[in-house]
């Protein structure tokens, strides 16, 4: 791309194809590709490169992960799973593109939770080598968002110690009086900040220590400034908090004071940054210190309210990722549907008025009505909408907006001026947050429905008081539900009520998990991490739940009643189920011990030593014997320790320097060896030891790689060891071989059953025909043969020898729990060199390593005794 003109450079992006790479990102360093299969550009950036020379963009990547498995797991579980996952896809697709930008010096921020690059005021020339890597889904301009502003001026503030009309019209303090108060739940918002000091805020603040300490860390995030105690300079944020959790004595103006709050600041003025507020959106689903750094999603709060948005009249996705996330990690979005004010509409606004994100299927929209009237507030936006609802579609009303209306029309609340300064203001950014903290009475009142966002959405809806209005639509022939109202105005009391009923008819199964360690089945302790899995009685289908245990092993899952199989299960540990039949309100106990599956086979000594005579033998006794508590086979290896090693740096950690004996190509990536630093990497996409390892693979193109060295293997038995994982095994054709003088001596297909191996396992490969002392030509190779990525990893090769000068009997058996075998070994020096030699025995069984034992023989040369010449002396 270098070199083309710049209108050729335009024209090429405007019809640029967009391209899907699925694959996992290899090293640093663009691909050289054809416009035709570059990413598509916005015009606007474009545009703004013409008339400014430089550009602020959006570089977005693949973003289709599932987080599915999240909804089946319990709070405490599903937030970290999220977080891994999300974390792991952005680590794999943006690695080699940050290492560009950083390369010259861009300026540039990264998200995971929408899986993007926020670039700021890049060159043209900067863009120009970005489009050159196939990971990139799209090149973006960044999108203009703002407040829903309050409709009207601000009324004169004054001082009322009272409950607030709009608390009592919906049933509020009806729900207050059982002793629900949102107690033990977190709010948060991302608005234009918060009056942390605010009298009616300050006690609600989860950063309050108490004895006028506060701690902010995870309580509060400003992405503009990095501000390092909650501020609010607009006061629109201190005033939709004050909504939800506000509380001064006996004034209430917060329909949940008993709940906590943190905030984040998405907001500046009246506007809302693309950036900031993706920032705010990952540190709602895992705060962070004030400074951006050590994210935690187990602080994350319960529920979000969001009364800011656009005026788009279409759906645009640009946040639905991020939607996406705090749904599968439990977080309840709520969102302002807009007012017909700020987006020029006249009142009522008319079909169609609802903005993003609120215009989202998947998020509760929030319209207005009046205070204390019960009726539609006419400069609320309407739907329908034309991202249908996938979450909870009720009665054939998927595309209906909002889903309910709270009031908001001069309601009181905190204010910004000063710790005790109240206003009153109108709109839909009023009325949100009254579900926000409608859901967090809920969800104290029904703990069995934290995190379960649909059902709690429709007992929100079907609990609503329904409000009849004409909207013009054939859609709603009975004006009820509408595109102005939804299903009607909410009731607290009735929602809490019925969120309590469908609790209490729940059963509760608990319980803690221990495994047992290798050689000793009587020792358990708890496991951390094991899944405990519920499926319906009887049946083989998906499972129902999914959660894991703490670090004290315990577990604890609610499931309405009936008949329930359970499996327990962690890696390197033998399942367990169990069957339960729960009722009603029940509570039963399911405790699992958790055998281990790892073999257990002990050798008495780990050195034998001897010292013999050139030509003599010896024989020792070892004892192997079994503590497990499974029948375990095993087998004896005999390896010699070579020096020197048969392959240099077998585990590649010379890497890419001129020491390295290994001669390397890669088509797409110069090379295939790899660190962390310059591939990326992230869990099991690591080396099996050290830092460097080889990946062949990785691209959204045919690709090919290959290292090679030249050996000299003496005569013998002769053996290659190396450890080998795949991952995204993209077509069957696919493959990675090992070749001696360019004769193929093993081979591994894509498409095998081992595919997508989730740990490194070793292969040995027999080479003894090749152990002759001369030179041969060792090569491994891989071939991706289409766009569908496969990754091959390859480390720590090690080329060994049979010490033949060793015998054990027997070389293999099995030995049952508590049994003991004697291994007789014999050394033999026959023909050996005088000096010192040694071999392994490995004790192996299922593939592992069990028990190694070093063996250590010294070679004397034999005595040789000299006599002196006696003869006949002469005369």
């Amino acid at each position: 791309m270098k070199g083309r003109s710049g209108f050729f450079w335009v024209i090429a992006l405007l019809v640029a194809l967009l391209s899907g790479w699925p694959g996992i990102p290899h090293q640093a360093g663009p691909d050289s590709i054809s416009p035709a299969d570059q990413p598509p550009v916005d015009l606007e950036v474009l545009q703004e490169f013409q008339e400014q020379g430089s550009a602020d963009y959006w570089i977005t990547f693949e973003s289709d992960v599932d987080l599915s498995s999240a909804l089946l797991m319990d709070w405490e579980s599903r937030g970290e799973y999220v977080y891994e996952q999300l974390t792991r896809l952005a680590q794999q697709t943006q690695a080699r593109v940050q290492a560009e930008l950083q390369r010259r010096g861009v300026n540039f921020q990264s998200f995971w939770i929408q899986n993007a690059i926020f670039v700021e005021s890049s060159d043209e020339i900067t863009l120009q080598e970005v489009l050159n890597f196939p990971e990139i889904q799209s090149i973006r301009a960044p999108r203009q968002i703002v407040l829903h502003e309050p409709q009207r001026p601000l009324f004169p503030a004054v001082s009322v110690q009272a409950v607030e009309s709009n608390l009592t019209h919906i049933q509020v303090p009806e729900v207050w009086n059982t002793g629900i108060t949102g107690s033990g739940l977190t709010v948060a918002n991302i608005d234009t900040g918060v009056r942390y000091t605010h009298r009616a805020l300050i006690n609600a603040y989860r950063g309050n220590l108490g004895g006028g300490n506060f701690s902010h860390d995870y309580n509060w995030f400003d992405p503009y400034t990095n501000e390092a105690a909650p501020f609010d300079l607009n006061g629109h944020g201190t005033h939709t908090m004050g909504i939800m959790v506000g509380r001064d004595g006996s004034d209430q103006i917060g329909v949940a004071p008993g709940a906590n709050w943190i905030a984040c600041r998405g907001c500046k003025g009246n506007t809302c940054g693309e950036a900031q507020l993706l920032a705010c959106a990952q540190f709602v689903l895992a705060p962070t210190r004030t400074d951006g750094t050590q994210p935690n999603p187990d602080l994350r709060p319960q529920v979000v309210n969001n009364s800011w948005g656009d005026c788009s009249k279409r759906y645009d996705n640009w946040f639905q990722n991020a939607v996406n996330a705090w749904l599968a990690a439990g977080i309840y979005p709520v969102y302002s549907n807009g007012n017909a004010g700020n987006c020029g509409y006249e009142s009522p606004p008319g079909p169609n008025t609802v903005g993003n994100p609120a215009r989202y299927g998947n998020v509760t929209g929030v319209g207005s009505s009046g205070k204390s009237n019960g009726e539609y507030a006419t400069y609320s936006n309407w739907g329908p909408t034309d991202n249908p609802d996938t979450l909870n579609p009720r009665l054939g009303y998927a595309d209906l907006k909002p889903q309910v209306l709270a009031p908001g029309v001069n309601i009181r609340s905190a204010h910004r001026g000063s710790d005790n300064a109240y206003a009153y203001l109108t709109g839909t950014s009023m009325s949100a947050p009254h579900v926000a903290g409608l859901v967090a009475l809920m969800w104290q009142a029904a703990p069995c429905l934290v995190g379960n966002v649909a059902l709690t959405e429709t007992i929100i809806e079907q609990t609503a008081t329904p409000i009849l209005y004409d909207d013009g639509s054939p859609a709603t022939p009975t004006n009820f539900p509408n595109y102005a109202a939804g299903w009607g105005e909410i009731n607290a009391l009735a929602a809490v009520q019925e969120a309590q009923q469908h609790c209490a008819v729940a059963a509760t199964v608990q319980g803690i998990v221990r495994g047992s360690q290798a050689c000793n089945a009587s020792q358990f302790s708890p496991l951390q991490g094991a899944t405990i899995t519920v499926f319906e009685a009887q049946s083989t289908g998906r499972a129902l739940r999914i959660t894991t245990t703490g670090a004290d092993g315990s577990y604890r899952l609610t499931v309405e009643p009936g008949s329930y199989r359970l499996t327990a299960s962690a890696g390197g540990t033998a399942s367990q189920e169990a069957n339960l039949t729960l009722s009603a309100g029940q509570t039963a106990l399911q405790n699992f011990d958790l055998l281990s599956t790892r073999p257990c086979l002990q050798a008495e000594t780990g050195l034998v030593q001897v010292e013999l005579l050139s030509g003599e033998e010896t024989s020792r006794s070892i004892t192997l014997s079994n503590p497990g508590w499974q029948e375990t086979p095993f087998s004896i290896l005999k390896r010699a320790v070579s020096q020197p090693l048969l392959l240099e740096d077998g585990g590649f950690e010379l890497g890419n320097s001129p020491a390295s004996p290994w001669l390397q190509y890669s088509r797409w990536f110069g090379t295939p060896l790899c660190t962390v630093e310059t591939c990326g990497g992230y869990d099991s996409i690591l080396p099996h030891s050290e830092r460097w390892w080889a990946w062949f693979g990785g691209a959204n193109k045919p690709e090919e790689g290959w290292l090679e060295q030249t050996v000299s293997i003496p005569p013998g038995r002769a053996y290659l060891r190396f450890y080998l994982q795949m991952k995204g095994c993209g077509h069957p054709a696919d493959f990675i071989q090992i070749l001696m003088d360019e004769r193929e001596v093993w081979r591994q297909n894509a498409g095998a059953s081992n595919c997508w191996e989730s740990d490194y396992a070793r292969r040995e490969i027999d080479l003894s025909a090749f152990a002759d002392g001369q030179p041969h030509h060792l090569k491994i190779y891989s071939l991706q043969s289409t766009s569908a990525t496969t990754n091959f990893f390859l480390d720590d090769l090690l080329l060994w020898q049979e010490a033949d000068w060793l015998q054990v009997e027997p070389q293999s058996g099995s030995l049952p729990p508590g049994g003991e075998v004697t291994l007789a070994v014999t050394v033999n020096t026959q023909g050996l060199p005088a000096g010192m030699h040694r071999a392994v025995l490995e004790v192996n069984s299922g593939g592992e390593v069990l028990s190694e034992i070093l063996i250590e023989a010294k070679i004397n040369y034999p005595y040789q005794y000299y006599f002196p010449l006696i003869g006949r002396q002469e005369q």
